[in-house]
C-alpha cells in the first residue's frame, strides 16, 4: 500500500508525539526518583546515618512489588511508582505521607532485619509460616513506630497521616482483608494508628527534652529522654541521656576540675557562673559513670556512631580515666579506617586532651596542633601549654588563670538588645486562656513533667508544667512559612540569622543539628547544613 504525503506527515506527527510523551514520562519518573532519593537522604539523617540502600523506583505494574526492602545480595529499597502517586494525592502532606513509607522500610534496613513480610508479600499472596508470622508482627510493629517517629524527627507531621495513608494503600492495591498468618487489614490499620498515637506521645516527650537540654535544665531533659528511650532505645536517645548526665556532672564542677573545653558544650565559661542545679554536687562520679554506660550502649547499637565515641571519651577524660579515653578514640579510628573515613578533628581534640592530662604533653600538643577546625582549638591549645603550671597552682589561682585564658578566646559579646520573641503568625505568646490542646502526657516522678500540645501547620504549641513553674513553648514547623520577630524563616542562612540577631550567647550540638541559643530573646534556632531549619521560642512563669 502506497503511503501518501499526508499519511507520511501523519506518521511523523504521531511518532513525534509519542517521542515527546515518552520523554515527558521519563522526566516525570526521574523527578519522582530524585524526590524519593532526597527524602531517603533526609530520613537517613534522622536515623543518624549516612549510608542508604540502593533505591529502585518500579514503573512496571506487573512487578508485584509495592514497597519492599531486600537485604540480599545488595541492600535495595523498592518503591512502586503507584505508591508514590498515592502519597502525592495527600497534597500539602504528600512528602509527610511518603516519609512514613520510606522510614518504615529504612527501619528494616538500619535494624538489619534479614527477612520480613510486608506489602510485597501480601501482593504475591505468599503464606508465611506461623513462626514467620510471629516474627513478622514484631518487626512490622517496630518498623511502624520507628518509621513514624523518624519521619517526625526529619520534620514531618506524620502522626495524623498514618491511618488514612494505610487505608488508601490497602484500597488502591485491593489487598485482601484477611490472610493466614498475617494481621487483617483492619487490625493492621488499627495497629498502625495506635502506634502512630504512641509515637506522637514519644515525640512530644522527645521535643520537650530537647527544649530543656537547650535551656540547660538537664535533670528534666534527662527524664524526658529516658521516658522515650525506655520505649525505643535508639542510639540517639541513649546518647542524649548520657549527654544530660555528663552535663549535669560538669555543671557543678569547678573549672579547675575541667580546665579544657570539650565538644559537648562543656565550657569553663559556663562554670564560672553560679549553677542553679547544686543538687548534683557530690554525685558527679556516679553521673559520669552512668553517662559512659549510655554512650557505650549507643556504640553497641552502631559501632560507627562517632558522636557517642567522642562523648564517651570526653566523660572518661573528665573522670580521670585518660588512658581509656585515648583507647576509645583509637577504637573509633580503627572502625573508621575500615570504611576509609578520616578521624574527625573533634575526636583528635579529645585524644590530645587525654594525652596532656595523662602527662604526655609532647604527644598531646602534637595531636592538638593537627586537629584544625576542632572545637575551641585555640583555647584548648593555650590551656594545654600551661597545663603543668595550672595543676601546681592553688585552686583559686588556677581558676583566675583559666578565666584570663577564656577572656582571650571568647568572641566579643554582641551589644544589641534583643527583646523576647512573642510568636509567629497566629501562634502568640503567652497563649490565650481559651487555647485548646489535643495531646497530654504526664511523665511521672521523680521529676514530674506535665505536657500539653497542639500541632498546627505553622508549628506546635507546648504548655509544660514543672514543680518549679510553667513554660509555654512554640516549636516552628521545618519548612513552614512562619517568621521570627525580626523576619527569620526556615531556609535562611546562618549569615542572615547573625545579621539580624548577632552572634548567639551559646552554641549547642545535638546530633545532626547545631542550636544557636539567644537566651535574652528566649530563642533557640536549629541550624542544619548551614541553614535555619526551625526554632523554639518560649515564655516562663
Amino acid at each position: 500500500m502506497k503511503t501518501t504525503g499526508f499519511g507520511k506527515r501523519l506518521l511523523v506527527g504521531v511518532g513525534c508525539l509519542l517521542a515527546r510523551t515518552q520523554q515527558a514520562d521519563a522526566q516525570a519518573v526521574h523527578h519522582k526518583y530524585r524526590v524519593t532519593q532526597q527524602l531517603c537522604a533526609q530520613l537517613a539523617t534522622a536515623f543518624g546515618e549516612h549510608r542508604m540502600p540502593r533505591l529502585t523506583l518500579i514503573t512496571n505494574p506487573a512487578s508485584q512489588r509495592i514497597a519492599q526492602f531486600v537485604p540480599r545480595p545488595e541492600a535495595e529499597l523498592f518503591l512502586d511508582e503507584k505508591l508514590y502517586d498515592i502519597c502525592r494525592g495527600f497534597g500539602p502532606d504528600s512528602l509527610a505521607a511518603l516519609s512514613i513509607v520510606l522510614a518504615h522500610e529504612l527501619t528494616h534496613y538500619y535494624g538489619k532485619h534479614a527477612d520480613w513480610f510486608g506489602f510485597a508479600q501480601l501482593m504475591k499472596h505468599q503464606q508465611p509460616s506461623s513462626a514467620q508470622a510471629e516474627q513478622t508482627e514484631v518487626l512490622e510493629a517496630q518498623a511502624d513506630i520507628q518509621g513514624v517517629y523518624r519521619a517526625f524527627l526529619a520534620g514531618y507531621d506524620s502522626y495524623r497521616l498514618a491511618k488514612p495513608l494505610y487505608t488508601a494503600i490497602y484500597s488502591a492495591y485491593h489487598l485482601p482483608d484477611r490472610m493466614a498468618g498475617y494481621p487483617s487489614r483492619d487490625e493492621r490499620i488499627r495497629m498502625m494508628d495506635d502506634q502512630a498515637r504512641k509515637a506522637s506521645t514519644l515525640a512530644m516527650a522527645f521535643e520537650t527534652g530537647l527544649f530543656f537540654l537547650l535551656k540547660q535544665e538537664y535533670v528534666v531533659a534527662q527524664r524526658c529522654f529516658e521516658f522515650v528511650s525506655d520505649e525505643i532505645p535508639t542510639k540517639e536517645l541513649l546518647n542524649n541521656r548520657g549527654l544530660c548526665q555528663l552535663l549535669r556532672a560538669a555543671q557543678v564542677m569547678s573549672p579547675r576540675d575541667i580546665p579544657f573545653r570539650y565538644p559537648v558544650d562543656v565550657e569553663t565559661s559556663n562554670r564560672l557562673r553560679p549553677s542553679s542545679q547544686r543538687g548534683d554536687e557530690g554525685n558527679q562520679v556516679d553521673l559520669l559513670k552512668q553517662a559512659i554506660a549510655n554512650f557505650q550502649q549507643a556504640i553497641d547499637l552502631d559501632e560507627t556512631y562517632t558522636t557517642a565515641y567522642i562523648n564517651q571519651a570526653s566523660a572518661l577524660s573528665i573522670l580521670g580515666r585518660t588512658g581509656t579515653a585515648k583507647e576509645t578514640i583509637d577504637q573509633l579510628a580503627a572502625v573508621l579506617r575500615q570504611t576509609n573515613v578520616q578521624l574527625p578533628s573533634n575526636a583528635r581534640l579529645v585524644r590530645g586532651i587525654a594525652l596532656v592530662e595523662s602527662g604526655d604533653s609532647n604527644r598531646g600538643l602534637s595531636e592538638l596542633e593537627k586537629c584544625q577546625g576542632a572545637y575551641e582549638l585555640a583555647y584548648n591549645l593555650e590551656v594545654a601549654r600551661q597545663y603543668t603550671r595550672l595543676t601546681t597552682q592553688s585552686a583559686e589561682t588556677a581558676v583566675e588563670t583559666l578565666a584570663q585564658i577564656a577572656s582571650h578566646h571568647t568572641p566579643p559579646t554582641d551589644t544589641r538588645l534583643l527583646s523576647p520573641e512573642t510568636g509567629q503568625g497566629d501562634l502568640r505568646l503567652p497563649f490565650a486562656g481559651t487555647t485548646s490542646f489535643d495531646e497530654r502526657l504526664s511523665i511521672p516522678q521523680p521529676d514530674l513533667v506535665r505536657i500539653q500540645c497542639r500541632r498546627t501547620a505553622d508549628g506546635t504549641r507546648y504548655q509544660i508544667g514543672l514543680a518549679a513553674g510553667r513554660y509555654q513553648v512554640i516549636c516552628s514547623q521545618p519548612g513552614g512559612a512562619g517568621r521570627s520577630r525580626l523576619g527569620i524563616k526556615s531556609g535562611d542562612t546562618i549569615q542572615q540569622l547573625i545579621q539580624l540577631y548577632g552572634e548567639p550567647q551559646r552554641r549547642v550540638s545535638a546530633n545532626t543539628l547545631t542550636y544557636y541559643c539567644y537566651d535574652t530573646a528566649n530563642f533557640f534556632v536549629a541550624i542544619q547544613h548551614q541553614t535555619v531549619k526551625n526554632w523554639f521560642i518560649y515564655t516562663a512563669n
